[in-house]
């Protein structure tokens, strides 16, 4: 009996820790089906299911289902099909950037600020060894600026980043001279709320 209790208890435990390995870090299992919809070059927009992936799978396609009960999807889109995507609570963009030196070839980049000034995660594609992390890129991109009409990473902003990012933003002269001075709240640590005001201030001057 209490051979079989051991036995019980450590398939229980590694029932677990298989589940856990497919949560992702967007608290999302990989797998499922979730809530979302897709948004169509033309700008029409499709409700539906999503079939969440692993983050590489991710950036290069999206299963779009009519039915959370559907086995196979409608259709799998391509980034050059869609402008963007949403499954769960994760917004994907399309942009010119897989990493490297070339941007050309288009990818769903996961977005972590949304707006004008666009804060994307792109993961390294190439193959890793089992449990190592996946390197990130921290993508930027203005959707609208000609000075700036590719992506850039933070290689570009790593190093003096006061001077760099001022210009960046130097359409919006307030906030370009605050983070030039180097004024409390506006150093890299910031970033984050830097481009939230950007963005808040672009909505506002821009409609």
């Amino acid at each position: 009996m209490k051979l079989f209790k051991k036995i019980a208890l450590i398939l229980i435990i590694l029932s677990f820790t298989s589940i856990s390995k497919t949560i992702s870090a967007d608290g999302l299992t990989i797998g499922y089906k979730y809530p979302g919809y897709i948004i169509k070059n033309k700008g029409d927009t499709l409700y539906g299911y999503i079939r969440y992936s692993n983050v590489v799978n991710n950036q290069k396609k999206c299963e779009f289902f009519i039915n959370e009960t559907d086995k196979k999807p409608a259709k799998v889109y391509s980034p050059k099909e869609l402008t963007a995507y949403l499954v769960s609570d994760v917004l994907y963009r399309t942009i010119n950037y897989s990493g490297g030196l070339f941007s050309k070839p288009l990818r769903f980049l996961k977005v972590v600020k949304d707006g004008e000034l666009t804060l994307f995660i792109f993961y390294e594609e190439a193959s890793v060894p089992n449990n190592e992390e996946r390197a990130q890129t921290m993508v930027y991109y203005k959707w609208r600026d000609s000075k700036y009409p590719k992506p850039l990473t933070n290689e570009k902003f790593g190093f003096n980043f006061s001077k760099k990012m001022s210009a960046y933003v130097a359409d919006y002269k307030e906030l370009s001279q605050k983070i030039l001075k180097k004024e409390k709240g506006y150093g890299l640590v910031h970033l984050y709320d830097i481009i939230d005001e950007y963005n808040a201030w672009y909505i506002i001057n821009n409609q």
